[in-house]
């Protein structure tokens, strides 16, 4: 997000491993809006917050 600044990352940089094997991200799909195929166990939630005032 180039035009406000931000430096996102997904999962903000976490490497995810299955079994000892790096989990490559694009490689996977999410379902259920917060669950990622072949990684058991895990989940994820998007948002943001607004400072007071806005």
């Amino acid at each position: 997000m180039t035009a406000t600044g931000l430096n996102v990352q997904a999962l903000g940089g976490v490497q995810l491993t299955v079994d000892g094997t790096k989990v490559h991200l694009p490689d996977k799909v999410a379902f259920k809006g917060m669950m990622l195929s072949g990684v058991p166990n895990f989940s994820f939630a998007v948002g943001y917050t607004t400072p007071p005032g806005h």
